[in-house]
């Protein structure tokens, strides 16, 4: 199901040398696509599961991050959740459903608080004014668009360039959101290619992700990575993921105390360790 995709190689052709963009027998060899410049975005509200209960605890998940809620924060918690199956529910299953933006979300978060009155709509007035920034102010451009992005994976050699993002240091859980978005939708188009009913695309796939860490950092999005790493081969897709440090890759514990990022570690067939600190090798041997 085509619903709604940093690098995605494809073994039997050559790499790209000094000329990436030269011809394979009339065929463009590597095609960058750049993300996070102005018409160039992904929507955070894209659909990237089939269930719509998974969809929206990774989208609940990604707010958390942006620091549009907390956790222990339950109404608002609440409110999100009947908005988002609001937004997506009535037409969820539609083939050609159109995705719901985070202004659509605030407008609906700002209705549900209008119909209930009291604290519920204080709260919802209060997350609509946190949105704000996102859906009208100086990150509209990154997340209060739809995804306008070529995804059909159709080069040898797709490069998703994220330069652009927010950086670390800057804004690293826009960067985390933006980065979990990308992952996903990447993952559901190559989902795509394989399961269409007709012509469909069974050649092996080598898909490579650096700074997965920025993937690890809320347990609903760590716990979609490690399930997709750890599937990937029953696509015919070989994952590999890189990071600066073991700590940022094996990420935050969940309430049952699982670092997702060790599921990946343990799952992977080669790991390779360059220049760690004494404390990151003892990580390691535990």
């Amino acid at each position: 199901r085509n619903r709604f995709r940093k690098r995605a190689l494809r073994p039997g052709h050559p790499q790209p040398g000094g000329s990436p963009q030269r011809p394979l027998h009339g065929r463009e060899l590597c095609r960058t696509i750049r993300v996070g410049t102005r018409g160039r975005s992904v929507n955070i509200l894209e659909p990237t599961f089939e269930e719509l209960n998974n969809q929206i605890e990774f989208v609940l998940g990604g707010l958390r991050m942006l620091g549009v809620y907390r956790t222990e924060e339950r109404l608002k918690h609440t409110l999100l959740d009947v908005a988002l199956h609001e937004l997506y529910g009535t037409h969820w299953h539609e083939p050609d459903l159109t995705a719901p933006t985070l202004p659509d979300l605030r407008q609906t978060v700002l209705a549900i608080g209008q119909r209930e009155g009291g604290e519920i709509q204080q709260e919802a007035e209060e997350l609509a004014f946190t949105l704000l920034p996102y859906t009208e102010g100086s990150r509209q451009d990154l997340f209060g668009e739809q995804t306008n992005i070529d995804l059909s994976l159709s080069a040898p050699v797709n490069i998703f360039d994220v330069s652009h993002f927010p950086s670390r240091q800057t804004g690293g859980a826009m960067r985390s959101m933006l980065f979990a978005t990308l992952f996903g939708l990447i993952n559901q188009a190559i989902l795509t290619r394989r399961k269409r009913p007709t012509n469909p695309d069974l050649a092996p796939i080598i898909f490579f992700v650096d700074e997965i860490g920025v993937l690890m950092r809320d347990p609903v999005v760590a716990d979609y990575t490690s399930d997709k790493y750890k599937t990937a081969r029953s696509l015919r897709v070989a994952m590999i993921v890189a990071d600066q440090t073991i700590a940022s890759l094996l990420g935050v514990a969940d309430e049952q105390g699982i670092h997702h990022g060790h599921e990946m570690f343990a799952n992977a067939p080669y790991r390779f360790v360059f220049f760690q600190e004494d404390s990151e090798t003892e990580m390691i041997q535990r």
